[in-house]
């Protein structure tokens, strides 16, 4: 007869044949061939005896019967077991004999007549079953998880511990190593695989991810029991439910909104894609998503017509699924200007795409390159130790396009050329031809001090249109205040003119803290020209009235009310017209940056498996990334 296993390996898990894991904290043992390491361990646990029973650690496990509710042990069973009475069960205790300490490694079946316990081994972080089914399964084998989950059920029984007798009422408590607050509330595993499903659309991450061993071993240390959904079930109940959640019922009265497009900087790439969003301009304050064009799939005649075609299919969405008027276009590049030639909207460009546009207008791209070889030069561990030791700072080398890194570059070469002129010539390093030259010539390195000296407001300047909530009054502000050196004038006056729009004129003079004061006689002329065409005589006077501060505008001014909504809203009381027109001016944002950054995530990750997901799927799954990540931004 084989030898029975020792009753220690009821609270271990067997990794190898040398290593074991405890059950109850995880720990990792050394066996040596026998279960001495595991009893001294398993013994200093405070819970052990509870558990285990009070008899000697080397006797054998002893089994009991499972005996039905309300019988004797000396009642008639098949294979030596009962059935249970579910009608006879409490919902919030179950019943189970005095001691089933059971085996993995026996291979033993049990016949466990309730379904109650596997939903509770299933949900480990229920406190207490909930309810029981009507139909239980006929035979069932105890799982690794399921004999480690019975093993900590704790007992509440004043009798003695290896009475035989009927069974004992006892709670179902969860494991050891769950949290107070999780223990207080019930796994829903519907809540935890739409959850897993969110996860996976607003992060983009590919699906064969579901098959990798290092997703189930993660999951398996959170939850042994849960597994996650199939690939089906992620690709359309799943799918389907997370595209519905975050749907906005149509109001009935119309609102506004404003058109943000991005992601048509080259046409001449076939897989590139465009996608849009509304940026509500009422009480919610929303940005939602509206639809993306695939140029791989979209097949138009030439740019300005899918500049157009797009224009006009969102304008035709926002009024379909939001009952939304789009009254401004902000685009990332300028080229949508003769598309909406003859559609009443205003269009702005993005202001940071215009910033960076500046950066590189002003910065000599050779200049660029010589600066970044030469900090390459001394990027070596021991050449940047010496340094960093001499009071230098650390190399830091450009990312292409990001112009806020060349800003930092130059300003680390600038610092530490006299170091390196110092290392030269104590021949700590060697360096030759341009770059020798480059590092010794005095108007090279006043040139780069230039560059630092434009690129920092720049770079102020980008960072403010990147935000969320800046408006294009306060960018309008800073590029006025923007002054280069007399030789790159013309390239500030041109990305300038490009950025101080007629209604980013006016935003700037409507706005209770800049009032204008910026603006020059030459543009005042454009922005009076901006009201004359969308203003009656009512509203001119109200105007004339806020340009002199009289009235209720004085009122306000001498309050210091500077919040765009409240003055504007106390003042449409008594100057609606002008209120009204204000307030569509004001709420215009900045850029499309924000929006940048959730649809360069997206890039084609999941475009392989386009086809054999459909183009129906497909289309969803991209809408629901979008929608995910703006309600996450929201």
């Amino acid at each position: 007869m084989p030898k029975k296993p020792s009753r220690f390996w009821m609270f271990f898990q067997k990794i190898d044949r040398n290593t074991a894991e405890c059950r109850l904290c995880g720990k990792h043992l050394r066996t040596c061939g026998n279960t001495t390491n595991l009893g001294k361990h398993i013994r200093r646990h405070p819970n052990y005896r509870e558990l285990a029973g009070d008899s000697d650690d080397d006797k054998p496990i002893k089994r009991e019967k499972l005996w039905a509710s309300g019988s004797s042990p000396g009642g008639d069973a098949t294979d030596g077991f009962a059935d249970i009475d579910y009608n006879e069960m409490s919902t919030e205790e179950v019943f189970l004999p005095q001691d089933p300490l059971l085996e993995e490694e026996s291979g033993v079946e049990v016949k466990l007549n309730f379904k109650a316990l596997n939903k509770a081994l299933e949900n480990s972080e229920n406190e207490t079953l909930t309810s029981v089914p009507d139909n239980p399964p006929e035979r069932t084998k105890f799982t690794s998880a399921a004999s480690s989950s019975a093993r900590v059920l704790k007992k509440e029984s004043e009798n003695d511990s290896n009475a035989i007798g009927p069974p004992k009422r006892i709670k179902l408590t969860p494991n050891a190593s769950s949290s107070s607050a999780s223990a207080s509330q019930p796994f829903n595993t519907e809540a935890v695989h739409l959850a897993f499903a969110e996860f996976f659309f607003a992060c983009n991450i590919p699906f064969k991810v579901l098959n990798s061993v290092h997703l189930k071993h993660f999951l398996s240390k959170l939850n042994k029991i849960y597994r996650p959904p199939s690939l089906r079930e992620l690709t359309t109940t799943y799918l389907d439910r997370a595209y519905d959640k975050y749907k906005i019922p149509i109001p009935n009265e119309e609102q506004e909104g404003i058109l943000l497009l991005s992601g048509w900087k080259d046409f001449t790439n076939s897989e590139k894609c465009i996608v849009a969003c509304l940026y509500l301009t009422g009480e919610n304050d929303a940005r939602v998503f509206l639809n993306t064009w695939d140029l791989s799939i979209h097949v138009f005649s030439d740019n300005e017509d899918i500049q157009k075609k797009v224009v006009e299919e969102s304008i035709a969405l926002a009024k379909e699924n939001h009952n939304a008027k789009i009254y401004a276009v902000i685009s990332d590049n300028q080229h949508l200007n003769h598309s909406l030639q003859g559609m009443q909207l205003w269009h702005s460009v993005c202001q940071s795409y215009l910033a960076g546009c500046l950066a590189q207008d002003v910065v000599n791209a050779e200049d660029a390159k010589l600066v970044k070889q030469i900090l390459q030069e001394f990027q070596r561990e021991e050449t940047e130790a010496q340094i960093v030791e001499r009071g230098g700072t650390r190399v830091l080398l450009p990312w292409d396009n990001r112009w806020c890194t060349y800003r930092d570059s130059f300003q680390c070469y600038v610092k530490n050329n006299a170091i390196l002129r110092d290392l030269i010539l104590e021949e700590k390093c060697t360096v030759h031809g341009n770059i020798r030259e480059a590092i010794f010539n005095d108007d090279f390195v006043a040139k780069i001090r230039i560059y630092v000296g434009m690129l920092e407001p720049l770079c102020k300047l980008i960072y403010l249109s990147q935000k969320k909530k800046t408006t294009l009054a306060e960018v309008t502000e800073e590029w006025m205040q923007l002054v280069f050196p007399p030789e790159f004038q013309t390239h500030l006056q041109h990305r300038r003119n490009a950025a101080l729009t007629p209604f980013a004129l006016a935003a700037n003079f409507m706005h209770p803290v800049y009032r204008g004061r910026s603006i020059g006689d030459d543009r005042m002329e454009t922005v009076e020209f901006f009201f004359l065409e969308n203003l009656n005589s009512k509203g001119l006077d109200d105007m004339f009235l806020f340009k002199k501060n009289e009235g209720i505008f004085q009122v306000l001014a001498e309050k210091q009310v500077t919040t765009c909504n409240t003055y504007w809203s106390i003042a449409g009381r008594k100057h609606a017209e002008l209120t009204t027109l204000a307030k569509k001016v004001l709420c215009i944002p900045a850029s499309v940056s924000y929006i940048d950054k959730i649809f360069s995530s997206w890039s084609t990750t999941h475009l392989a498996a386009r086809n054999l997901l459909g183009m129906e799927v497909y289309r969803k799954l991209t809408k629901t990334h979008f929608v995910l990540n703006l309600a996450d931004n929201s």
